[in-house]
């Protein structure tokens, strides 16, 4: 089953012409199974991991910026609530390991032909240039 064990590894995939891309092997991803997408447009990546585990992280963001409460005349808090909403999604493989990424993931993150999946130990990333993720990655733990 996906996450359960360590994800490591990197490969170059391809976008079909309607928006799938095939999970590598070394994920132990299987067919039929749901899991979830969220958006890193800070890294222009995207990470892919288990539906449970992107449940979690969107209750974390919603207890973090006040959205459990009534804020309908809060306009940043609406404006938050809205990014939050535009940043996940979730999907189910088909018998082939293959997710359809959705159109809005796609033009976020500038993606064609070709992008990388890298696993990070319960997780996956996919970003369109391996070397400008990790140096944003490298970046955010000097800070």
């Amino acid at each position: 089953m996906f996450g359960e064990d360590i994800i490591m590894g990197l490969k170059e995939i391809s976008i079909d012409p309607k928006n799938r891309i095939t999970i590598p092997k070394f994920t132990g991803i299987e067919g039929s199974e749901e899991i979830g997408l969220v958006l890193n447009e800070s890294f222009k990546s995207l990470y892919i991991m288990k539906k449970e585990e992107v449940d979690k992280f969107i209750k974390q963001l919603i207890k973090e910026n006040g959205l459990e409460e009534e804020y309908l005349f809060d306009l940043e808090k609406r404006r938050v609530n809205y990014q939050i909403n535009n940043s996940y999604d979730y999907v189910t493989t088909d018998k082939q390991c293959r997710i359809n990424l959705p159109s809005r993931f796609i033009s976020s993150l500038q993606i064609e032909n070709k992008a990388f999946v890298i696993g990070e130990n319960h997780h996956l990333v996919l970003c369109k240039d391996v070397d400008a993720y990790l140096s944003n990655e490298e970046e955010k733990r000097s800070l």
